[in-house]
């Protein structure tokens, strides 16, 4: 029974056992850390909201917060502002849809900081379009700045559920 036991030392096992430790090794490290150093984050964050019932109405702005579900409230609602990671981001690429179109209305989706609201990621949505990107537009963003969608009806653009998605990137 003892011999079932034996370890053997030869070549193959030692082999075997150090090919093993290595390729653990290795995948051990392949696992980027997400923290790179002190306030630099690796990766790009998707981030996607989805807002029901906005309403028609005629050259009216409302805010919606920039990701997640929120309420519709006035232009500069702070209840719908949320706060930027604590590192510099660059948000890019926001993609807004419409269940309805605006027909003859126009609706306009600006992705913003409550500072600064000269710099935005900007899209129109007209006619029977249902869809709008900003393209390549970036906005630069600072650690803590507080954002919000705002989303402008011109022309009394019919009421619609909405969906909105953009990238932040570090």
């Amino acid at each position: 029974m003892s011999r079932l036991f034996r370890v053997h030392l030869n070549f193959a096992n030692v082999s075997a056992g150090v090919a093993l430790l290595v390729a653990l090794g290795t995948a051990a490290t392949v696992v980027p850390n997400p923290v790179q150093a002190a306030n630099t984050v690796a990766g790009t964050w998707f981030l996607a909201g989805t807002f029901s019932d906005l309403a028609a109405c005629t050259s009216c702005e409302v805010s919606l917060a920039p990701s997640g579900d929120s309420s519709f409230g006035s232009v500069n609602n702070s209840s719908n502002q949320l706060l930027s990671p604590n590192v510099p981001v660059v948000a890019s690429h926001l993609s807004v849809h419409l269940e309805t179109a605006p027909g003859s209305g126009t609706r306009k989706f600006f992705l913003t900081s409550h500072t600064d609201i000269s710099h935005s990621l900007t899209c129109s949505i007209t006619g029977t379009s249902t869809t709008c990107n900003s393209g390549s537009q970036t906005l630069k963003v600072a650690p803590g700045t507080r954002l919000y969608v705002d989303a402008a009806n011109i022309g009394n653009a019919a009421a619609s559920k909405l969906q909105l998605s953009w990238l932040a990137t570090p």
